[in-house]
């Protein structure tokens, strides 16, 4: 059972897309919803009765037996409909934040606008202290405002997205962090003396064609450098892009599972390759 809920939330979990706020507003219209990302572990949560299972997207399982601090502010779900599948972020310490509903009873509603998901998801966990930090923009800077915010409190960005758009609808939600980052490809693997160097990539989502964008030798602590392979999603923060067209300062911030290949496109880099321009 614990591999067919890994396997469903694998499969099934919303992933945001990673655009400049401009590209992004051209297909997705104001009011936004803008929920903060506070860089935890996405998780599906399972009801049936009175059982609970968090599912993680990397397949871990937890239950309120075996994991009991994973559940610490998850009372009893006494408005609840009898099976459900809620979508949210663990965050270690601090606990659940649920920002989304899937399946309530036997309905999927993944169809239903995600405002109208949203409001049954606020009868679901009225009063429980487990919804989303969240708020709507009508502006541009109202989005970044926002983004700077959740980032001062130490999380790290905004999820905006559309309230008008169905679950898992593609490009209807933004990942935006404060940071300069861009989702590379790790194409190539060199390894001298314990030293290692990374070849990164992205696909020119005007033509298909992989763009070397240079390599990286930097990486954070957490990153184990021999389970950075050729094929990896790496999260890569950088300082700007020079005349060759190479990412600056590289860093390996750390390697995303989470993240589809056609995310990891040129178009990332949009408004730091304009600010190039005109230089």
């Amino acid at each position: 059972m614990s591999e067919v809920l890994a396997d469903y939330v694998r499969e099934n979990y919303a992933r945001s897309s990673r655009l400049d706020v401009d590209s992004w507003l051209s297909s997705n219209k104001f009011p936004c919803i803008c929920d903060c990302n506070y860089g935890g572990m996405r998780a599906f949560l399972f009801k049936s009765g009175e059982n609970l299972v968090l599912v993680g997207k990397r397949g871990g399982l937890y239950t309120p037996g075996s994991n009991p601090k994973v559940f610490t502010r998850v009372r009893e779900f006494v408005h609840a409909p009898y099976r459900m599948i809620l979508d949210g972020e663990y965050v270690p310490g601090e606990g659940i934040h649920f920002f989304d509903l899937i399946q309530v009873d036997n309905r999927d509603v993944r169809s239903e606008p995600l405002e109208k998901r949203r409001e049954v998801l606020s009868e679901i966990i009225d009063g429980m202290d487990l919804s989303t930090q969240t708020g709507t923009a009508l502006s541009k800077g109202e989005i970044l405002k926002l983004r700077d915010m959740y980032a001062s409190q130490g999380h790290e960005g905004v999820i905006v997205k559309n309230p008008k758009s169905k679950y898992g609808e593609p490009n209807s939600w933004l990942e935006l962090n404060p940071k300069d980052t861009v989702f590379c490809f790790v194409t190539n693997v060199e390894e001298r003396d314990r030293t290692w160097n990374w070849s990164l990539g992205l696909l020119d989502n005007r033509n298909g064609k992989l763009v070397d964008m240079g390599r990286v030798d930097s990486h954070s602590e957490r990153i184990k450098p021999r389970n950075v392979a050729v094929g990896s999603i790496a999260e890569i923060k950088y300082h700007g892009i020079d005349n060759a067209m190479k990412l600056v300062e590289p860093l390996i911030v750390r390697i995303r599972s989470d993240i589809a290949p056609s995310e990891c496109l040129l178009s990332q880099l949009d408004s730091a390759l304009s600010i190039l321009e005109k230089i």
